[in-house]
């Protein structure tokens, strides 16, 4: 590795895993809860406020022996779209992608109408996802209250 970007670092390399990057600034707790990160067993490490060239601050997410899957990808994008996954094996990028936007989410949100029945009756969760401008909104299957992901 060069030595003026292993100088540079804040946060180590990590060998096998997935590093979660360009969170928008301050969206990093939300999505280590997200991830039920909490209860992952092997390294995981969260910086926040760490300084960027594309965005002033960003959040980064580095998970040592995991691979995110589709849904978690899915579920990052609803909070931080215009984050960037890397695969990492062997200590190289295998894979890297940003993430995008699922058709519907499920038990990710909790409806904000409080006679919707999914916070009455034990049952799936579903939300529509649509993506206008920069706003992500996102409709109940149910009730079809729609709202800002921010609700």
């Amino acid at each position: 590795m060069n030595s003026t970007l292993e100088k540079n670092r804040i946060i180590s390399a990590i060998e096998n895993g997935t590093v979660i990057d360009h969170i928008p600034s301050g969206q990093g707790m939300r999505i280590f809860k997200l991830l039920n990160l909490e209860k992952f067993d092997q390294c995981v490490t969260l910086g926040l406020n760490l300084p960027s060239h594309v965005i002033g601050k960003k959040d980064i997410i580095k998970l040592e022996g995991h691979e995110i899957t589709e849904e978690e990808s899915s579920r990052v994008a609803i909070f931080a779209p215009s984050t960037t996954i890397a695969i990492i094996r062997d200590g190289c990028v295998a894979k890297k992608f940003h993430v995008s936007l699922p058709e519907i989410i499920h038990d990710v949100i909790v409806c904000p109408n409080p006679r919707c029945i999914t916070n009455h009756e034990k049952m799936t969760r579903r939300h529509s996802v649509s993506l206008v401008g920069k706003n992500i909104y996102l409709r109940c299957q149910y009730c079809e209250h729609l709202g800002f992901k921010e609700e």
